[in-house]
């Protein structure tokens, strides 16, 4: 069962995450550089939230390039990570976290 999940918008220099936790409560949303600074930053504000990495999921969009570099880095940390790059990806995501809050 996930207990926060975050999801996240990129850009060329920044990105946003918004996370949210199994009570479906914002548990934080911010924007943060894209680079390794921000990707500490947003690891930071995910673990004061979820202190156990498996428990937390991640949904980012995954068009262009932009989010190679966030993705690689949070895999590195062993953080689960879903690619969405349409409306029913995020759906899914979306349908995922409901059914873990249900059990």
């Amino acid at each position: 069962m996930y207990k926060l999940l975050v999801g996240i918008d990129v850009s060329k220099e920044r990105f946003s995450a918004a996370g949210i936790d199994s009570g479906g409560k914002e548990a934080f949303s911010r924007a943060y550089t894209m680079d390794s600074k921000g990707f500490e930053e947003l690891l930071k504000a995910v673990r004061s939230h979820c202190e156990e990495d498996s428990k937390v999921l991640m949904a980012m969009e995954s068009t262009g390039c932009y989010h190679i570099n966030l993705f690689s880095f949070l895999s590195s940390q062993g953080i689960g990570y879903i690619g969405c790059e349409s409306l029913a990806d995020i759906q899914l995501c979306e349908a995922v976290f409901a059914e873990d809050k249900d059990r």
